[in-house]
């Protein structure tokens, strides 16, 4: 039985256009399927791109085309935040004196947290503290959660204090304890520094484990491969990509290695004329070597070609097969 998506859209037009004669819009065509539990990693040319689609799917812009949130038609003229939708598209906060805990122990009031019960002959009032043994529960756990993300050192900050990727990232935290089953991420015009690029993994992972679904605005292509299951990939506007991860990496990445050496520009020569099936270019003192068919030989035909030639570079490095280089291909043949 096919599965029902929770999230449909169907031929989105933004009505925020391009200048020019005529005038392009933004948004053209965008097709988009969502199944619950999935995280997708949506990326573009161009921020604005990314951070109006989902602004669509967050209710706080109009569109034009069809658009469904479980089953429910979503008003293009007037769209408005879903409630079962948690939406983060600013670092602006609301309690800013708060500190990091307390905005969160704030934000999971109504979660239901997993404890150990008390024994109510202990106290005479049972009622009471086991309300407040949950919150020291509750406490512990948003603290064990902060260490384990290594943000322990945001804990006690308020929340004004903090740069606007670290409110960014305690948003999301409190995302992933909510109620709702989806989780809007929409920041796509910020370059995450390693530490915090390092938790929004782990922190989908629990928001996943809690039956959540997932969309993610970034500009990094590594960060979506560590955090995406899915992704979407927009240039001027139009669809590139929709679908898995694994398939944006092992279909539309074309690139076999990578071959260092002192003397690339001499390896570069000998080998042309002998791998006519792939494309070679030098980038940065390596040598990239492209398969243009969707061959299967290598690692057996390139490393044995680069032997018969007599040739012994430092290094040959085989191509993982990444999300990025995968990117860099639909470009290219989009520009084509």
């Amino acid at each position: 039985m096919e599965e029902t998506p929770i999230l449909s859209m169907e031929n989105i037009h933004s009505l925020e256009h391009y200048e020019g004669k005529p005038p392009l819009p933004v948004l053209s065509d965008v097709n988009l399927t969502i199944n619950a539990g999935e995280t997708w990693g949506i990326y573009a040319e161009t921020s604005f791109e990314t951070k109006l689609l989902l602004q669509i799917i967050g209710g706080v812009r109009p569109f034009v085309g069809q658009y469904q949130l479980f089953g429910k038609a979503i008003n293009p003229k007037k769209p408005s935040n879903p409630s079962s939708l948690f939406y983060i598209g600013t670092p602006r906060m609301p309690y800013p004196n708060m500190n990091v805990l307390e905005y969160l122990m704030f934000t999971t009031e109504k979660t239901d947290f997993q404890f150990q019960d008390i024994d109510p002959v202990d106290y005479l009032d049972y009622s009471t503290a086991k309300d407040a043994l949950k919150r020291v529960y509750r406490q512990e756990e948003l603290l064990e959660q902060l260490i384990s993300l290594g943000l322990d050192y945001l804990a006690l900050s308020p929340l004004k204090r903090l740069y606007d990727d670290e409110r960014a990232v305690v948003a999301l935290i409190a995302a992933s304890y909510s109620e709702n089953p989806v989780i809007v991420f929409n920041f796509p015009e910020y370059e995450f520094p390693d530490f915090l690029a390092c938790s929004i993994p782990k922190i989908v992972e629990r928001a996943t484990l809690n039956g959540k679904t997932t969309l993610l605005g970034l500009c990094d292509p590594d960060l979506i491969e560590a955090v995406a299951s899915h992704s979407l990939y927009l240039v001027d506007g139009q669809m590139l990509y929709s679908g898995s991860i694994d398939k944006l990496r092992f279909v539309h990445d074309k690139i076999v290695a990578y071959v260092c050496d002192e003397h690339i520009d001499k390896i570069y020569a000998t080998l042309t004329p002998l791998l006519l099936d792939y494309e070679l270019w030098i980038d940065d003192n390596a040598l990239i070597i492209r398969d243009k068919n969707n061959k299967k030989e290598f690692p057996s035909r390139v490393y044995q070609t680069i032997v018969s030639a007599g040739l012994s570079p430092d290094a040959i490095e085989i191509n993982e097969k990444t999300v990025r280089n995968a990117y860099q291909e639909l470009l290219r043949q989009h520009d084509l």
